[in-house]
């Protein structure tokens, strides 16, 4: 079962509030329930389980575990959200900071990528 907001078990449930390509990370707005693409200052609140069209509600995948994402890395690398709903590694890649949401598993470039959240 879905549900809005918070999930311990399972995807999260929100409305998108612009297109949303699959494996991008979102971030929550200032409307109640809705999130859109999180940028590089953001925070990154859930993964989108395929593509929402804006409007519409859509299934998020937790920060949680091992999660599949889209984005550019080596394996190994500590990994923070870029812009428009990408990751990245971190700037100095073996080094944790305080945006780092996870580090990489698999490698890619512009691609789709395993990482494990911290």
């Amino acid at each position: 079962m879905s549900n809005q907001g918070f999930s311990q078990d399972g995807p999260l449930t929100y409305l998108a509030g612009a297109p949303i390509a699959t494996n991008l990370l979102v971030t929550l707005t200032g409307t109640a329930g809705t999130v859109v693409l999180c940028g590089a200052a953001g925070f990154p609140v859930g993964i989108a389980d395929g593509a929402v069209a804006s409007g519409a509600y859509g299934s998020f995948k937790v920060m949680r575990g091992r999660v599949q994402v889209f984005g550019t890395a080596a394996a190994g690398d500590f990994v923070k959200a870029g812009a428009a709903g990408v990751v990245v590694a971190e700037a100095g890649v073996t080094t944790r900071t305080g945006n780092t949401i996870g580090q990489a598993e698999t490698a890619a470039t512009a691609g789709r990528l395993w990482i494990v959240c911290l």
